[in-house]
């Protein structure tokens, strides 16, 4: 029994999916969380350039599971033409180019929801 369904099955099994995926960015923190405190403004600057490009739907940090704590991680979720932009995209993140984060990157298909509906003329 495989644990693996290729993407052309899942999107030909049904309509609801999205044909273009769209990309999770996952920002691992290496180091202090106040490490990354002289480069914010490049990082902000950095987020705002992508939203205006049209290619950041969203972004913040994650939380720890009790929803109490930051330990430093975040995610972007891109609007990319296919996963070698997307890759493109998080290589510039300047925390990750100052060795403060490790990212990756990880397709997704919106299968449904608001944010299927909102992305719906994609």
């Amino acid at each position: 029994m495989s644990n693996k369904v290729s993407a052309n099955t899942l999107l030909a099994k049904t309509s609801r999916f999205k044909r273009q995926p769209i990309y999770w960015v996952l920002s691992h923190a290496v180091g202090n969380l106040t490490d990354v405190n002289p480069y914010r403004a490049e990082f902000s600057a950095y987020l705002a350039k992508l939203e205006s490009n049209g290619q950041l739907i969203a972004s913040g940090p994650l939380l720890s599971l009790d929803g109490e704590f930051h330990e430093g991680d975040y995610a972007m979720l891109l609007n990319a033409r296919d996963l070698e932009q997307a890759q493109s995209i998080a290589a510039a993140d300047p925390w990750l180019q100052k060795g403060l984060r490790k990212n990756t990157v990880v397709p997704f298909l919106i299968g449904d929801g608001a944010l299927y509906h909102l992305l719906s003329d994609r």
